[in-house]
């Protein structure tokens, strides 16, 4: 009887297995490459906001984010209030 576990089942040696990974890191180095050319084209296709739109677009955020923290400090004031006086009763 035989020790080796892959006799008759076509293993020749290790050998393979490490030609079988080097072939494997190759293919995987190959999707990694498509897959950046891929992101190079389509970034490339992005119609990019003009620096005026930048600059209109981040003054209407800062704008809203400034009109929401009011209304929250607001509303924030107004709840403080009215646990203050259900806590004293």
């Amino acid at each position: 009887a035989s020790d080796s576990k892959s006799e008759g089942w076509g293993f020749d040696s290790s050998r393979a297995c490490q030609e079988l990974s080097e072939e494997k890191e190759i293919w995987m180095f190959d999707k990694i490459t498509n897959f950046f050319k891929g992101v190079r084209g389509e970034v490339a296709r992005v119609t990019w906001p003009s620096r005026t739109e930048v600059i209109s677009l981040t003054g209407l955020i800062l704008f809203v984010v400034v009109i929401l923290t009011i209304y929250i400090w607001g509303v924030d004031t107004i709840v403080q209030a009215l646990l203050r006086v259900f806590v004293q009763i």
